[in-house]
């Protein structure tokens, strides 16, 4: 302990500092003492404060360092000395479907859309099928795992001319023409603006203005000319594109209607483009042109030999 006036040392058994002759009381020695542990604790909570921010500093590396990191550059480990590069996870991206080559167009329309089939009768797509076992139909359900994989989602007739049309080109390789594709074949046709207003007619005021080579291409000329579209309305209708080249007007005309899904042969007729996705299950083969019949001369006159007209001249003389 120390004078509380000089400051010198002292043993704790003085009464009196030897050096100033202060007096050393049991108060003097009280505070002396309270003062030394006062400064023992004020070092031993620095020495612990500071040991807890070296240990944080320690714990969590410099912003920089994360930055880094975050922005996949290599960075330096300040513990080891050591190079790390740190790389971010990307999402898993679906495997591109690839790309079936263009086929050979039988008319390909001044927009690029390239048919692939003539004009053809469709064969209807029974229930089961389209519903994958349903055998009740007039009951709209939800189209089977097979039928979904050629774009059906909905089934209702108990023979589905459209889903029938739908698999027919899927099989093939190709797809039934979309709103653009069937409008772009008419206004090629027809050389005007073609409305896709529903019901609603196009008209062209003189049959001579009709383009007749995507006519002949396609063999349009079957008739009816209702060609399904590739949009399913509803489970009981699609859309169809009309084309009429010679009505009870003397004109030709488009129009894009709902047609009934329905079995009918007013609708079983449809036509395929190029699918870039498609994949061939069977190969398709155009139709054979009906073979020209020859015509059959007709038999020459035989002329009677002039012996014959001498002998029958005699003849009727005889007679008369």
């Amino acid at each position: 302990m120390h004078c509380p006036r000089c400051g010198i040392e002292l043993n704790e058994n003085q009464k009196f500092c030897t050096n100033c002759g202060a007096k050393i009381g049991n108060s003097d020695m009280l505070e002396i003492i309270n003062i030394k542990w006062v400064i023992i604790s004020i070092v031993a909570i620095a020495l612990v404060f500071g040991t807890c921010i070296l240990a944080t500093q320690n714990n969590n590396p410099p912003t920089d360092t994360i930055n880094d990191k975050a922005n996949n550059e290599v960075v330096e480990d300040t513990t080891t000395g050591d190079d790390t590069t740190e790389y971010s996870v990307e999402e898993e991206q679906e495997p591109q479907r690839p790309i079936t080559p263009k086929p050979k167009c039988i008319y390909e329309t001044s927009d690029g859309v390239c048919f692939t089939t003539q004009i053809f009768k469709v064969t209807p797509m029974d229930y089961y099928d389209c519903t994958g076992g349903w055998t009740t139909y007039e009951v709209e359900r939800p189209a089977g795992e097979e039928a979904r994989s050629y774009g059906i989602t909905l089934c209702k007739y108990k023979y589905d001319n459209w889903a029938g049309a739908t698999k027919m080109c899927g099989d093939w390789g190709y797809k039934l023409p979309s709103e653009y594709d069937l409008t772009s074949l008419a206004k090629d046709i027809f050389g005007i603006n073609i409305s896709n207003v529903p019901n609603e007619r196009s008209y062209v005021p003189n049959q001579a203005e009709v383009n007749t080579v995507p006519i002949k291409a396609l063999n349009l000329y079957a008739a009816p000319n209702a060609l399904w579209e590739d949009t399913e309305e509803s489970s009981s209708s699609a859309y169809i594109r009309g084309l009429g080249f010679l009505d009870t007007f003397n004109k030709g005309y488009t129009e894009r209607f709902i047609g009934s899904r329905y079995y009918n042969v007013t609708t079983d007729r449809a036509i395929c483009v190029y699918d870039p996705y498609g994949v061939a299950k069977t190969k398709y083969v155009p139709p054979k042109p009906k073979p020209v019949q020859p015509s059959t001369p007709e038999p020459p006159v035989q002329q009677a030999p002039a012996a014959d007209e001498k002998y029958n001249k005699e003849a009727e003389n005889a007679l008369f």
